[in-house]
């Protein structure tokens, strides 16, 4: 009776809840995913791929791999493509993305950006235990605003920009906006060390969560992070760039409220590659995206 009672739950959750965007402990990788505007803003070419591995312990947990490629065309285009994929419960997801971005030049390292794209959304309720079957496929659209300086990034970002209610046999699944706002500052602190404070903000049907992190950067390669997000997560960081060009990452989270114990943990790796613009900042390191 495990099986059916859990299909229920789930069936009931897509009734009564809006679809939610899948989390990112780090969502620095990813950063057009939610904001069409950082589109080839800070790399002349990045291409990362992740797996995110949601609360193991739980049966039917969400399993998340997201990949994208980020480029600037000239010196004030950009370009980018998303694709998720993710499993939660008996409901399978899958998005592409595409982005564009339009990068005023206010001089110095100084870029103010505007992006906008579609995107296309499949999702898929199969239960072989009842058994039931449902698809929808919906086409929507994503905007945001940007702002980079010499160690500065912030911006505004909305996905799902319009409200979608999908209905089929006895399932409702509503889709809301996701409104994003997010902020980076770098600290050189001496030539081989440097701190990145970065802060998330995300809501989406009246569902809030503000996260923090804290990265030390060393040699401008090896990376150790800490981070919090509401609702007592904690998330730790480890990277390493290999030879300014290839990137592999590992978070940590782990829920400490009283309900940690049916939350459990969760784990997300990152391989990727980045080619950054050689623009100097302070100790002559270079302007790009923070590694990791």
């Amino acid at each position: 009776m495990k099986a059916p009672l859990f299909t229920i739950l789930i069936l009931l959750s897509y009734t009564s809840n809006a679809q939610q965007e899948h989390l990112s402990s780090m969502f620095w990788n990813n950063y057009s995913e939610i904001n069409p505007a950082t589109s080839g803003l800070e790399n002349k070419h990045q291409g990362m791929i992740s797996h995110r591995n949601q609360n193991p312990s739980l049966t039917g947990n969400e399993r998340t791999i997201f990949a994208n490629y980020n480029a600037r065309v000239g010196r004030r285009h950009g370009v980018s493509g998303n694709i998720t994929s993710g499993t939660i419960g008996f409901n399978k997801y899958q998005e592409i993305q595409t982005n564009y971005s339009y990068q005023l030049l206010l001089g110095g390292s100084r870029r103010l950006s505007f992006g906008a794209g579609p995107s296309f959304t499949t999702n898929t309720i199969s239960d072989p235990w009842i058994p039931f079957n449902s698809r929808s496929n919906v086409l929507n659209f994503n905007t945001g605003i940007a702002y980079q300086g010499q160690s500065i990034l912030a911006g505004a970002g909305a996905t799902q920009l319009f409200a979608i209610e999908l209905s089929n046999d006895s399932i409702t699944t509503s889709l809301r906006p996701h409104y994003y706002a997010h902020f980076r500052n770098i600290f050189t602190l001496t030539r081989s060390l440097e701190l990145y404070l970065e802060g998330l903000y995300r809501t989406s049907n009246a569902v809030q969560s503000l996260e923090f992190n804290a990265r030390l950067l060393f040699y401008n390669k090896l990376m150790l992070g800490v981070g919090y997000r509401s609702r007592d997560t904690y998330i730790a960081h480890i990277g390493w760039d290999i030879d300014d060009h290839f990137r592999i990452a590992y978070a940590y989270e782990r829920g400490l409220s009283k309900l940690s114990t049916t939350l459990g943990e969760s784990h997300e790796f990152t391989l990727g590659y980045v080619v950054k613009y050689r623009v100097r900042r302070k100790y002559g390191h270079y302007i790009g995206t923070p590694s990791f």
